[in-house]
Protein backbone atom coordinates (compact mmCIF):
# COMPACT_ATOMS: atom_id res chain seq x y z
CA UNK A 1 0.00 0.00 0.00
CA UNK A 2 1.48 3.55 -0.74
CA UNK A 3 1.10 6.27 1.22
CA UNK A 4 -0.15 8.10 -1.45
CA UNK A 5 -3.06 6.14 -1.64
CA UNK A 6 -6.57 7.78 -1.69
CA UNK A 7 -9.41 5.74 -0.15
CA UNK A 8 -7.54 3.79 2.02
CA UNK A 9 -10.47 3.21 4.45
CA UNK A 10 -12.00 1.33 1.08
CA UNK A 11 -9.37 -0.36 -0.14
CA UNK A 12 -8.47 -1.99 3.19
CA UNK A 13 -12.04 -2.76 3.49
CA UNK A 14 -12.42 -4.71 0.30
CA UNK A 15 -8.76 -6.40 1.09
CA UNK A 16 -10.59 -7.91 3.94
CA UNK A 17 -14.21 -8.82 2.19
CA UNK A 18 -11.85 -10.89 -0.13
CA UNK A 19 -9.98 -12.82 2.20
CA UNK A 20 -6.76 -11.32 2.20
CA UNK A 21 -4.32 -11.05 5.54
CA UNK A 22 -2.18 -7.75 5.53
CA UNK A 23 -0.47 -5.35 3.78
CA UNK A 24 3.22 -4.41 3.17
CA UNK A 25 4.79 -1.33 3.10
CA UNK A 26 7.88 -0.30 2.17
CA UNK A 27 9.39 2.96 3.18
CA UNK A 28 12.25 2.98 1.14
CA UNK A 29 10.75 2.04 -1.97
CA UNK A 30 8.09 4.58 -0.99
CA UNK A 31 10.63 7.20 -0.31
CA UNK A 32 8.65 7.82 2.80
CA UNK A 33 9.66 7.61 6.61
CA UNK A 34 7.62 4.89 8.51
CA UNK A 35 6.47 7.32 11.26
CA UNK A 36 5.07 9.54 8.54
CA UNK A 37 1.46 10.01 9.28
CA UNK A 38 0.37 9.11 6.16
CA UNK A 39 1.87 5.19 7.12
CA UNK A 40 0.38 6.00 10.70
CA UNK A 41 -2.94 6.41 9.12
CA UNK A 42 -2.80 3.02 6.87
CA UNK A 43 -1.33 1.28 9.80
CA UNK A 44 -4.76 2.29 12.20
CA UNK A 45 -6.90 1.34 9.40
CA UNK A 46 -5.24 -1.92 9.10
CA UNK A 47 -5.93 -2.39 12.72
CA UNK A 48 -9.49 -1.24 12.47
CA UNK A 49 -9.79 -4.13 9.26
CA UNK A 50 -7.64 -6.38 11.63
CA UNK A 51 -5.01 -6.70 9.18
CA UNK A 52 -1.51 -8.00 9.32
CA UNK A 53 1.07 -4.70 8.26
CA UNK A 54 4.39 -5.84 6.71
CA UNK A 55 7.35 -2.74 6.48
CA UNK A 56 10.86 -3.38 5.63
CA UNK A 57 12.89 -2.17 8.49
CA UNK A 58 16.12 -1.58 8.45
CA UNK A 59 18.89 -0.88 5.82
CA UNK A 60 17.83 -2.11 2.52
CA UNK A 61 20.83 -3.07 0.66
CA UNK A 62 19.46 -0.72 -2.67
CA UNK A 63 19.61 1.84 -0.74
CA UNK A 64 23.12 1.95 1.23
CA UNK A 65 23.52 5.48 0.65
CA UNK A 66 20.59 7.07 1.54
CA UNK A 67 19.10 7.75 4.57
CA UNK A 68 17.21 4.50 6.64
CA UNK A 69 13.67 5.53 6.33
CA UNK A 70 12.35 2.53 9.27
CA UNK A 71 14.91 3.40 11.66
CA UNK A 72 14.78 2.25 15.36
CA UNK A 73 14.09 5.52 16.33
CA UNK A 74 10.85 5.77 13.63
CA UNK A 75 9.67 2.20 14.43
CA UNK A 76 9.71 2.60 18.20
CA UNK A 77 7.23 6.05 17.13
CA UNK A 78 5.10 4.08 15.10
CA UNK A 79 4.80 1.20 17.83
CA UNK A 80 4.25 3.78 20.23
CA UNK A 81 1.81 5.76 18.47
CA UNK A 82 -0.35 2.52 16.83
CA UNK A 83 0.10 -0.12 19.48
CA UNK A 84 -0.99 -2.96 17.33
CA UNK A 85 -0.83 -6.31 17.27
CA UNK A 86 -0.26 -7.32 13.91
CA UNK A 87 2.98 -5.12 12.90
CA UNK A 88 5.46 -6.90 11.56
CA UNK A 89 9.25 -5.17 11.19
CA UNK A 90 10.73 -7.21 8.56
CA UNK A 91 14.53 -8.39 8.15
CA UNK A 92 14.53 -9.62 12.15
CA UNK A 93 13.26 -6.38 13.09
CA UNK A 94 16.03 -3.81 11.47
CA UNK A 95 18.04 -5.50 8.38
CA UNK A 96 21.53 -4.60 9.98
CA UNK A 97 20.78 -2.90 12.55
CA UNK A 98 19.55 -5.92 14.64
CA UNK A 99 22.02 -4.80 17.99
CA UNK A 100 19.99 -1.68 17.74
CA UNK A 101 16.72 -3.98 17.45
CA UNK A 102 18.22 -5.49 20.39
CA UNK A 103 18.62 -3.21 23.29
CA UNK A 104 15.22 -1.40 21.78
CA UNK A 105 12.75 -2.32 20.47
CA UNK A 106 12.68 -6.51 21.14
CA UNK A 107 9.76 -7.73 23.40
CA UNK A 108 7.83 -4.60 22.79
CA UNK A 109 4.26 -5.28 21.08
CA UNK A 110 6.32 -5.45 17.65
CA UNK A 111 6.56 -9.53 15.00
CA UNK A 112 10.08 -9.70 13.40
CA UNK A 113 10.15 -12.06 10.36
CA UNK A 114 13.74 -13.68 9.08
CA UNK A 115 13.81 -13.05 5.40
CA UNK A 116 17.17 -11.97 4.03
CA UNK A 117 18.95 -11.79 7.30
CA UNK A 118 19.94 -15.67 8.46
CA UNK A 119 23.10 -15.72 6.37
CA UNK A 120 24.04 -12.15 7.78
CA UNK A 121 23.06 -11.53 11.13
CA UNK A 122 25.36 -12.60 14.34
CA UNK A 123 24.60 -15.59 16.26
CA UNK A 124 24.60 -14.29 19.43
CA UNK A 125 22.07 -11.37 18.85
CA UNK A 126 19.90 -13.92 16.79
CA UNK A 127 19.45 -16.12 19.85
CA UNK A 128 19.38 -12.78 21.59
CA UNK A 129 16.62 -11.89 19.65
CA UNK A 130 14.73 -15.15 19.65
CA UNK A 131 14.67 -14.65 23.58
CA UNK A 132 12.00 -12.02 23.27
CA UNK A 133 9.65 -14.05 21.20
Amino acid sequence: MHPDCDNVDDKLKYLKSVGIKGIKIHPDYQATYFDDQRYIDIINCAKKYDLIVVTHAGIDAGYIDQPVRCSIDRALNVIEQVNYDKLVLAHFGANRLWEEFERQIAGKNVYIDTAVTLPYINKQTFFNILEYI
